[in-house]
């Protein structure tokens, strides 16, 4: 172990992303004050008497009293996964006697939770179960690649991986993922998945890996069993959206200026533009035993879950949409509390959503990015953020628009950024038949981008 700028470090990965604060709660991450540098030889050895790494922390024997950034765990994926399923407490129907993991120290208590015990006995093992892959990519074990153009890896290198919480969101807890073998990914662990069985999963998932597009992001492998899916995506280096407007404090943060936001906003429209196109599903009507003819149902949204959250950056600033495609495989229960397009004024009255609902979260997005305000529509109980979209109507109505735009891209993005708010409002409509259609709204953002006459 050696003592470096960061503060103290061992190999792999950082351990003040997985602890829990003080009263137990998850997703919000940070600095932890710690007194000081483990001695400890064997590093991994101690990490491996822990399963709850707040008993870990505590546990340290320091030799001087260090704020620290980050202490460094080898195989610390198997660790996040305990954490996180114990804070969730969800059940598991899982039934191993023991496990290994990292590089091969034992890593279970006798007083650990089963359901911690079980994750890492699964993610180690990579051992098939039957019930194959039904089409297309490569099984390696309990994990299911679908990229023929990367390293192949398999389920136990993703858990003796260096790893780092991204974030933990409504579908689900999200890591970076360091493999050894120089493959970097992000990995998703989805709760909330069993409307269908494994055939109709994993058809699902390779259809959804089969799609190509410049701002979709698809899956490139996953695992299943019942109560316990990984799906696995390309690692974005700049993170979401959404930190990059509103989560980033730091010193030498990145500022979205105009041209880097009407850019994002042009990527986000073709993107979920293309899902609509590839997974939309036509409006239908139905005939009764007498002859009748009435509306079916209307079809699901293509996304489901939009949201700056869900908008991931790489390097170059092109936004990739990810979580999408997911409408199918959620439980309906949860389906309300998980899906954002829910949050529309026809899903938190009726409970139905459709393909305009997810008109109405590009037009919260959209709005995100003009005024770079945090909407409060991405709230469920904390009374905080900005309510965009009444916010917006009202400056709409009474010509106050120019008053919302940010105003670190206000002289860069003129009349412009007023257009793209407009667009944004008219998306966001409170009635489903005021706002436009997927293709249209795309259209309104690309003539905008494209210096049409308003």
């Amino acid at each position: 172990m050696t003592r470096g700028d960061a503060g103290v470090q061992s190999t792999d990965v950082a351990l003040t992303t997985i602890l829990t604060d003080t009263q137990g709660t998850t997703g919000m991450f940070s600095d932890v004050h710690i007194t000081g540098c483990c001695n400890n030889s064997n590093f991994d050895e101690l990490v491996s008497c822990f399963v709850d790494t707040n008993q870990l922390c505590r546990h340290l024997v320091l030799t001087e009293q260090t704020r620290i950034n980050r202490v460094w765990i080898t195989g610390a994926m198997v660790l996040m996964l305990r954490q996180d399923e114990m804070n969730s407490r969800a059940p598991v129907a899982w039934d191993y006697p023991g496990a290994s993991a990292g590089a091969g120290k034992p890593m279970m208590s006798p007083t650990a939770p089963r359901a911690a015990e079980m994750v890492a006995v699964d993610v180690a093992g990579g051992s098939s179960h039957g019930g194959g892959s039904q089409s297309g990519g490569r099984r390696m074990g309990e994990f299911v690649l679908m990229r023929e153009d990367i390293t192949p890896f398999g389920l136990p290198d993703l858990m003796k991986a260096s790893a780092e919480v991204l974030g933990n969101g409504t579908l689900g807890s999200a890591y970076k993922a360091a493999m050894r073998n120089g493959v970097t990914v992000a990995v998703k662990r989805m709760r909330d998945m069993n409307r269908v069985g494994r055939v109709e999963f994993e058809q699902h998932l390779l259809m959804l890996g089969e799609l190509r597009h410049p701002n979709v992001l698809p899956p490139i492998g996953y695992h299943y069993r019942k109560e316990e899916k990984l799906i696995v995506s390309e690692y974005m280096p700049r993170g979401s959206l959404l930190y990059v407007l509103h989560g980033d404090q730091s010193p030498n943060r990145l500022v979205l200026d105009w041209p880097a936001r009407l850019r994002i906003a042009v990527g986000i429209v073709r993107g979920i533009a293309f899902l609509h196109e590839k997974l939309g599903i036509p409006a239908g009507r139905l005939m009764s035993m007498d002859g009748a003819d009435f509306d079916a149902p209307p079809p699901p949204p293509p996304h489901g879950n939009l949201k700056s959250g869900n908008i991931l950056l790489n390097a170059d600033l092109e936004p990739r949409l990810v979580d999408y495609g997911f409408f199918p495989l959620v439980n309906p229960a949860q389906a309300p509390q998980a899906m954002f397009a829910f949050r529309s004024p026809e899903g938190t009255t009726r409970g139905v959503v459709s393909p305009r609902s997810d008109v109405y979260c590009l037009g919260v997005v959209l709005l995100e990015l003009v005024t770079g305000r945090f909407p409060s529509q991405y709230l469920t109980t904390t009374r905080s953020g900005t309510d965009v979209v009444h916010w917006s109507a009202a400056a709409v109505a009474e010509g106050g628009e120019r008053d919302l735009v940010d105003p670190v891209i206000a002289a860069g993005g003129g009349e412009a950024a007023v257009r793209l708010l407009r667009v944004g409002v008219q998306c966001a409509s409170a009635e489903t038949e005021c706002r436009p259609s997927m293709s249209e709204a795309a259209w309104m953002v690309e003539e905008i981008a494209g210096g049409g006459a308003s």
